[in-house]
């Protein structure tokens, strides 16, 4: 539900742990937020690190640093948003 087609207090309806991440932040909900979000989702759960340019909501990991996560970073960046060529 990231388009116009469905108004923005009709989102309740739906249940997934983004739209209610960003329900609860009081967060516009759009797709590119939605994208960035799921990246900053996956970059928590891979590289054990946030970066702070990506939507997160929780945050239970450490700000990305280091050479490792660095490199983590970068290979994820690349594979993810080569599939999301749209953004």
């Amino acid at each position: 539900p990231y388009s116009d087609c469905i108004k923005e207090e009709n989102l309740k309806e739906y249940d997934s742990d983004i739209v209610r991440a960003f329900l609860q932040k009081n967060a516009l909900y759009r797709q590119k937020d939605c994208i960035l979000y799921c990246y900053g989702k996956i970059l928590a759960k891979n590289c054990s690190c946030y970066d702070a340019n990506y939507p997160i909501m929780d945050l239970n990991v450490p700000p990305c640093d280091g050479m490792d996560q660095f490199i983590c970073h970068v290979n994820l960046f690349v594979e993810f948003f080569s599939q999301n060529k749209n953004i």
